[in-house]
């Protein structure tokens, strides 16, 4: 279908993309002036450029693996291929285990099953937008995977700060969207040192240049709502990227940096927005009683990346997908089967995941940007009501 929204969009202003091109100039000023005010609008000591999370993850792993002997790296099995994909380039296993239910976060009984003396990190993701505790265990390395909860908090305290590491990512489908790149966070003083990349900031003019059009062109097309060739272009080619493990480390363009500073001056009216949408959905879907629908930490003050929606009878949530594409709501499935399937050909599962195997097959993921509009919302509560009865 040609006419079709985004399941997630970042709403950038077309002024702040023409002036993110200031940063191709002074790139070098450019990259240290968005490094500060990251670090300290998240409250993170030192912060190193990707030029994406899966690298980043890649980066922290393989160094950590320079430390100790130890082999494995805990991870929950719903969550994005390109992790365990990283974990295996640096050398590393990773180890699955189950996840909650509601929150969608790592399983600590699961965690405890899978422990080991081999065990050297356990790496928690944040989905949806939204956070959740570290599990922190003696001579093991927590990491936070931020990707989808940039800028979210608990107890007052930003994600990325729990940790002894955080890895965020600032591609098109997460909070902070630059179209491409990431970032590692280190909350240790005694890791900084082994951790110290020299940053490339004598970047390749043409590439900037060429950057600074794609960026132009997707936003545009972002905003047309006519993203079906996109939506089809992103399945059949970068998702394919989460398979491969014969990525390089990559720069983080200045361009981006530039467009990151006019993205976090409007990061709370962003939020917003989103959150506006949140509580229209969850005031018609609480009353179903054969879904679940996002349970809040009521310490936590989530970003609302996403709505994920549990729907309990599989046939009915493929005719609930099934409707909402054909009048072009662009839903997901994050995470499906065959994520599932990519994550086990490359892990290793010592306990079992029900949750997990429950959550692929009932699993759907709704829009909460501020592209939506009242007729398309309608649409979606009107959906659910009918296939719901």
């Amino acid at each position: 279908m040609l006419k079709m929204g985004v399941p997630v969009a970042t709403p950038i202003k077309q002024i702040d993309i023409f002036k993110s091109i200031l940063g191709i100039f002074n790139p070098k000023k450019s990259l240290d002036y968005f490094n500060e005010k990251l670090q300290s609008f998240l409250g993170i000591k030192k912060i190193l450029f990707f030029g994406s999370g899966r690298e980043a993850i890649y980066y922290c792993i393989f160094n950590l693996s320079k430390i100790s002997n130890k082999k494995e790296v805990i991870i929950p099995a719903f969550i994005c291929p390109s992790v365990p994909n990283a974990i295996r380039k640096a050398g590393l296993k990773p180890i699955l285990c189950d996840i909650e239910l509601g929150s969608y976060s790592i399983e600590k009984k699961s965690i405890e099953r899978v422990l080991s003396d081999d065990t050297i990190a356990i790496l928690k993701a944040d989905l949806y937008g939204f956070p959740s505790e570290v599990l922190k265990y003696p001579n093991i390395f927590s990491i936070e995977d931020c990707a989808q909860s940039f800028g979210a908090e608990i107890n007052g305290k930003k994600t990325g700060l729990f940790g002894d590491f955080s890895i965020f990512s600032f591609g098109m489908s997460k909070v902070l969207s630059l179209y491409g790149g990431g970032a590692l966070g280190i909350n240790s003083n005694d890791l900084i040192s082994f951790f110290d990349i020299k940053q490339n900031k004598n970047l390749n003019l043409i590439n900037q240049i060429f950057l600074f059009f794609k960026i132009f062109i997707l936003n545009l097309i972002v905003k047309s709502k006519y993203n079906g060739v996109l939506d089809y272009i992103w399945k059949k080619k970068y998702q394919r990227k989460d398979e491969l493990t014969d990525f390089k480390i990559s720069p983080f363009y200045s361009i981006r940096a530039k467009l990151g500073q006019f993205l976090l001056d409007d990061f709370e009216e962003i939020t917003i927005d989103r959150k506006k949408n949140y509580d229209f959905y969850s005031n018609y879907l609480e009353n179903f009683r054969n879904i679940l629908i996002p349970m809040e930490n009521p310490n936590s003050k989530p970003v609302f990346l996403r709505y994920p929606v549990l729907v309990k009878e599989v046939e009915k949530r493929k005719k609930i997908l099934k409707c909402l594409r054909e009048v072009g709501i662009n839903v997901s499935e994050m995470y499906d089967r065959i994520s599932l399937n990519k994550i086990l050909s490359i892990s290793e599962k010592r306990t079992e995941i029900p949750n997990v195997e429950y959550a692929v097959e009932r699993m759907v993921v709704l829009p909460l940007h501020s592209f939506l509009n009242e007729k398309e919302k309608d649409k979606i509560i009107e959906i659910f009501r009918r296939n719901l009865k």
